[in-house]
């Protein structure tokens, strides 16, 4: 935390692999990450849930599966409520045969966690997928399979929401994932379609081929459109870079790429 700031950041977001570790280290470690946060004046504006584990799965016909899930998600919730979090990602689902019950039993479950959040005063924002087997080439375009996962495109997203509890859910838009889908919807469009909806981001760039986590300006979205339709929708809470390589045992190493993807938020954000 202190690096980040010395950085010149001022909010981020617990990942999945945080949370973890907070839980392995105790419940006391909740309170002190808390603590350190609040005392450097960094604010903690979203935190990433558990649907990245092994076995998640908040569509699975599979019930016990399902609950399991909602269960995990739930504790999540706790988590966001303890550390001072206002707003937790969590993936939709995996994509099953039959569509239409995928669909309802995301939105059980999502009714459930909806309960959950609400009484502990967070909110859900349910992130957009992209789809893994749309990398298939034809010509010098690409042809995309529609869908893998639930939430590929807007529309899924806002039936949930809509249908399920528009109060307490919303969407986190990543920006990378978005970028992988544009054959079918320009990133701006998705930014305009989810509107006031619209709860959490995650922003990196790749090269429309794979979900490569990049800087921002060294992939290919068009970046100028994107923060535009941003402002028009009103989108004012801190934007948050998703990028890796800070993981790393060289604390110099940690502070350059820093500095580096600060020099990248602030050349894209310019004019926001």
């Amino acid at each position: 935390m202190e690096e980040v700031l010395r950085a010149g950041f001022r909010s981020f977001e617990y990942s999945c692999g945080h949370v973890k570790k907070l839980e392995d280290a105790g419940r006391g470690s909740f309170e002190s990450a808390a603590g350190t946060a609040s005392s450097l004046g960094l604010e903690p504006v979203q935190l990433h849930g558990p649907s990245l584990e092994a076995g998640f799965d908040l569509g699975s016909p599979d019930e016990v599966i399902r609950r399991r899930s909602i269960e995990r998600s739930s504790l999540w919730i706790q988590h966001c409520s303890d550390l001072g979090v206002p707003v937790m990602v969590e993936h939709g689902c995996e994509y099953h045969d039959d569509f239409d019950a995928t669909m309802e039993n995301m939105k059980s479950s999502f009714a459930d966690l909806a309960r959950a959040a609400s009484e502990h005063g967070v909110r859900i924002a349910i992130e957009n997928e992209f789809d893994p087997r749309a990398m298939a080439r034809r010509g010098s375009g690409r042809e995309m399979v529609v869908p893998a996962r639930v939430g590929c495109m807007m529309a899924e997203l806002l039936e949930v929401v809509n249908d399920v509890d528009p109060d307490n859910l919303g969407v986190c838009l990543d920006f990378g994932h978005a970028n992988l889908q544009r054959p079918l919807f320009p990133l701006e469009v998705a930014i305009r379609e989810l509107g006031d909806l619209l709860l959490a981001t995650h922003i990196h760039d790749n090269e429309g081929q794979s979900d490569q986590h990049m800087i921002p300006l060294m992939g290919n979205i068009d970046w100028e459109p994107t923060m535009e339709a941003l402002s028009q929708v009103g989108y004012s809470r801190p934007l948050i870079l998703e990028l890796g390589g800070i993981s790393v045992g060289d604390s110099k190493i940690r502070e350059n790429r820093l500095r580096l993807y600060r020099c990248a938020g602030l050349e894209i954000t310019r004019d926001f």
